[in-house]
């Protein structure tokens, strides 16, 4: 009796062990189809901010999306099995942000941001 609740325990660990490796196979897998593009732009205000936030997020493949209004960035992280980065620099053209990829080493605090010159959706008196 002893010795058969001893090998169903053993029994049980050796799948709660396979269980968890495969689990982090999975994920390690899913990690390893991410990519991240970095986007220089011009970022007027919190307006343009929300704009590629609400309409970038629906563009397949996106998982995450970071702005800075100073550096004048956009951050996408996307799996690459789903799209690509001239898929996403088109998807930020047809948004009016004409955007050029950069290295992260290489972007700086641009100058303060101002609201002149662009249309928000908003009529203007």
């Amino acid at each position: 009796m002893k010795t058969r609740i001893l090998s169903i325990l053993a029994m049980l660990i050796v799948c709660c062990v396979s269980i968890a490796d495969v689990s982090a196979q999975t994920k390690s897998k899913k990690e390893s189809k991410k990519d991240t593009v970095l986007f220089e732009t011009v970022l007027h205000c919190k307006d343009c901010e929300d704009k590629i936030m609400k309409n970038i997020a629906f563009e397949k493949g996106v998982t995450d999306i970071v702005t800075d209004i100073p550096t004048q960035t956009v951050k996408i992280e996307y799996r690459k099995d789903k799209t690509d980065k001239t898929k996403l620099a088109n998807a930020m053209d047809k948004l009016g942000f004409k955007v050029k990829e950069v290295c992260p080493s290489t972007v700086t605090k641009k100058g303060d941001a101002c609201c002149g010159g662009h249309d928000h959706g908003a009529e203007k008196k």
